[in-house]
């Protein structure tokens, strides 16, 4: 018994998902069914306390500027953003929209609301 591909495209379509919604996704991208970038959007000194295990860029709000051309490769892949409860994540998605880039997803609830595995 699996998530049907049809599902998940349709979760990675919305705006928001939860802790739960990604637990899956990670999942499918495990088995290669899905494609998504995962992004974490908090700082350093957090990353390094707490990360979701399959985070493929930690990209601080910070900085963002300075590493955005490095990310434009990604504008029209399907991007999760995270950070700590979502406010921030939230922001970068509009952000990120308002720069072109075609699918953006938030964690609402962020890692503190993520009940996957975390290293």
């Amino acid at each position: 018994m699996g998530i049907s591909q049809k599902f998940l495209l349709e979760l990675m379509k919305k705006t928001e998902i939860n802790g739960s919604d990604l637990v899956l996704l990670l999942e499918a991208r495990q088995k290669k069914t899905i494609n998504f970038v995962l992004v974490d959007i908090r700082e350093q000194s957090e990353y390094d306390k707490k990360r979701i295990v399959g985070v493929d860029y930690l990209l601080p709000t910070s900085s963002f500027y300075d590493k955005s051309q490095e990310f434009e490769k990604h504008k029209e892949d399907i991007i999760i953003l995270q950070c700590h409860s979502g406010g921030r994540s939230f922001q970068m998605q509009k952000l990120l929209k308002n720069m072109g880039y075609k699918n953006v997803v938030n964690l609402t609830g962020g890692i503190s609301m993520y009940t996957g595995d975390t290293i």
